[in-house]
């Protein structure tokens, strides 16, 4: 199930075309359903770089398909995994 959608702001940011907002989404579901999931697996076994990465990669995408409950929750994801050696000490 994908999360809910801001179709007014989707609709905007694609410039009103509503096959390229159907095939983003689409391909959002494809590419990036488990990412929560690959999210939380790689903090706890301590890939908290990898960890921020995807969560900022999923607040990108989430936040330009009109996600934005999925890119505050992904924002938040971003805040768990702070970088670099500091980030690995803490794991």
């Amino acid at each position: 199930m994908l999360p809910a959608i801001d179709r007014v702001l989707l609709l905007k940011r694609v410039d009103g075309n509503a096959a390229l907002a159907s095939r983003l989404i689409c391909d959002f579901r494809r590419d990036h359903w488990d990412a929560a999931d690959r999210v939380s697996a790689q903090l706890e076994t301590g890939r908290r770089d990898d960890a921020r990465r995807l969560a900022h990669l999923l607040r990108g995408f989430a936040g330009n398909l009109g996600m934005l409950d999925l890119a505050a929750a992904a924002r938040d994801g971003e805040a768990l995994a702070p970088t670099g050696a500091a980030g690995l000490e803490a794991a």
